[in-house]
């Protein structure tokens, strides 16, 4: 806590948000008057704070952080402000504040948010990773120079924990589905090019291929990231302990990606060489297929691979959702007619989709293509979620998000299904989050005997 207050008042702020405790042994680093008696008091504090731990909180004044922030003495706040549970700075000036975080920055190395209602609290809001102002009494200096701006602190929380998740789910699913549907459906275009010994000649038509992430299959993408979510808010803010797995990057990491990347490479070798397994393809003419047939079926089958995919991917359906697959699909089918239509602008195209959907073999190599390539992925996801399950699983399970309303959250431990749970700090886990429910749910039912009372 950075405070302009006094030394009093910002222990009893302490005091009065439960950041000291009764149990806590309060360190002070005031009023030093120079270099030496500041590194004097931060070396007591450190021995107090070693054989005191974790209950340790630190108070330290501007007066004393003067020196404490020069580089001789930096890394010893530093250290000390990491083993104690709770550092309050206090009588600290807009710089000093500004100054306090980028040393947590550089030393620590880890992402800083930094929250404020004021305007001397601007310095510091804009010198973190991440600034939050508060719309509040003090004016709207500290709000219009933040990040986030939230109307009450306690909104800090959903911020964090449920916008923030939304966020990190709904990113981490578009930026991975968007290299998967090009790699899926266009690293056919490599595999081409070793038959036609790297001519240079373009597997899919020019048109088809400038509409394909413009028009066709752009809706999917735009679906996850407006509109996807795991777990819904209530429960969210119930079980704040699958906030821990997001702060590893559960949905967005080198492990995530290149699976999706691995996924996209087989997804385009089965779409490509599925045309291999049929004989020579006849027309209604009696013709022998050509090219262009055959690349409409290879376009045909990968973006209905990357479309179930999206189906696959998607954890809550709603309207939006079937309306962004199935208009994509659609425009896939309508763009391609079009230009098989319009002989004076397309003529080697010309009647082209319509033969080629008069093939059965058309749709059976489509229907194929797209079993092989997604139960790979089924039988992948069910083995994880049967014998690897996140946290956010077991919860999703217990809570599914068609529903689920605030009073749905108050579950017994008995009907909480512990059969997807193996391991036993998932049993454990559960445990702690069921017995809390229950005493919530006790503690609205009493009280709500008492109101009837």
């Amino acid at each position: 806590v950075i405070t302009g207050d006094q030394q009093d008042t910002a222990e009893n702020i302490g005091h009065s948000c439960k950041l000291i405790t009764r149990e806590s042994t309060i360190v002070r680093v005031v009023k030093c008057e120079n270099e030496s008696k500041c590194k004097e008091a931060l070396i007591n504090a450190m021995n107090v704070a070693t054989q005191k731990q974790p209950k340790v909180s630190l108070v330290i004044d501007g007066q004393s952080l003067v020196f404490a922030l020069n580089d001789n003495l930096q890394q010893y706040l530093l250290d000390i402000g990491s083993i104690c549970e709770t550092v309050i700075v206090c009588r600290a000036d807009p710089l000093q504040k500004a100054l306090v975080v980028r040393m947590m920055k550089q030393g620590t190395h880890k992402i800083c948010l930094s929250i404020g209602d004021g305007a001397n609290d601007v310095s510091m809001i804009q010198e973190a990773h991440i600034g939050v102002g508060i719309w509040g009494e003090e004016g709207t200096q500290a709000a219009n120079n933040s990040d986030y701006s939230i109307r009450l602190f306690k909104h800090l929380s959903k911020l964090i924990t449920v916008h923030g998740r939304y966020n990190m789910l709904r990113t981490g699913l578009m930026v991975e589905y968007s290299f998967y549907k090009n790699i899926t459906v266009f690293f056919s275009q490599f595999w081409f090019a070793i038959f036609c010994r790297w001519s240079g000649q373009s597997f899919f038509d020019d048109w088809a291929m400038s509409a394909f992430n413009v028009i066709i299959l752009s809706l999917p993408p735009m679906g996850l990231a407006l509109f996807d979510k795991d777990i819904s808010e209530e429960v969210i803010l119930r079980h704040a302990e699958i906030y821990h797995e997001l702060r590893s990057g559960l949905y967005l990491t080198y492990k995530t990606f290149i699976r999706w990347i691995a996924t996209s490479a087989y997804h385009s070798i089965v779409v490509f060489f599925a045309i291999f397994l049929l004989s020579d393809i006849v027309t209604y003419e009696g013709m022998t297929a050509d090219f262009l047939i055959v690349s409409n079926i290879v376009l045909s089958a990968g973006t209905s691979t990357a479309l179930t995919k999206a189906m696959l991917t998607t954890r809550h359906w709603l309207f939006i959702s079937n309306f962004c697959i199935w208009l994509s699909y659609l425009a896939l089918v309508a763009i391609l007619m079009i230009e098989s239509s319009l002989v004076d602008i397309f003529p080697k195209f010309y009647q082209v989709m319509m033969q080629t959907m008069s093939l059965n073999c058309y749709w059976f190599v489509v229907v194929i293509v797209v079993a092989i390539c997604s139960i790979p992925d089924l039988v992948f996801d069910y083995v994880q979620r049967q014998y690897f399950p996140y946290q956010w699983q077991i919860v999703q399970e217990s809570f599914p998000l068609s529903g689920t309303n605030q009073s749905d959250v108050y579950y017994s431990y008995d009907e909480v299904s512990m059969n997807t749970i193996k391991d036993k700090t998932a049993v454990n886990e559960t445990e702690k989050l069921s017995l809390t429910a229950i005493d919530r749910s006790k503690g609205k039912r009493h009280s709500d005997s008492s109101s009837d009372d």
